[in-house]
């Protein structure tokens, strides 16, 4: 284009300034790498490295896990299954649940808008009482849990912060 004499504004003159720095800095930054390709590689190694590291070690959810001393249970039933069988498989999951030694105390309801589902609400011991976390409680009860047929019992940590308004049978 033709240079034209029009003046420019204050924030044009800004933002052209920091504009022009930036520039200079990517020049400047990429000659140090083209003329340096060794230690370029390294640091990209160190970088590639350190974030597999973090990959494992950090924790995957949104907000850390906590042992609020509560836990929640949903029991999905097979699709067949009638109200009043469901409501005996909620009682043989709350008899489990309740022989545990770190439970306190158990309630659970059977339906909800469909014959095949329940939730329970599960108080645990003071940690002082239990000695293992809220995740080991689970862990614990999993295996005596999957003897019971016809039916599924979906433990959770029950957590202070929760995202989202719906449950479900993942943490």
């Amino acid at each position: 284009k033709p240079h034209t004499t029009e003046k420019h504004g204050k924030s044009y003159r800004f933002f052209e300034i920091r504009f022009d720095d930036l520039l200079n800095f990517y020049r400047v930054t990429l000659g140090f790498v083209l003329r340096h390709p060794q230690p370029t590689l390294l640091v990209w190694a160190l970088t590639v490295a350190l974030n597999v590291f973090l990959f494992i070690k950090v924790p995957r959810g949104f907000f850390p896990q906590q042992d609020t001393g509560r836990m929640m249970g949903a029991i999905q039933g097979s699709q067949d299954i009638s109200f009043q069988a469901m409501g005996k498989k909620l009682t043989q999951y709350v008899n489990i649940v309740m022989h545990d030694p770190a439970i306190d105390s158990v309630a659970g309801f059977t339906g909800g808008g469909s014959s095949n589902t329940a939730r329970m609400f599960i108080s645990l011991k003071p940690l002082n009482e239990r000695k293992i976390s809220v995740d080991q409680v689970i862990a614990r009860l999993r295996g005596k849990l999957g003897r019971v047929p016809g039916a599924t019992l979906f433990l959770q940590a029950a957590q202070d912060i929760r995202v989202g308004g719906r449950g479900s049978n993942s943490q």
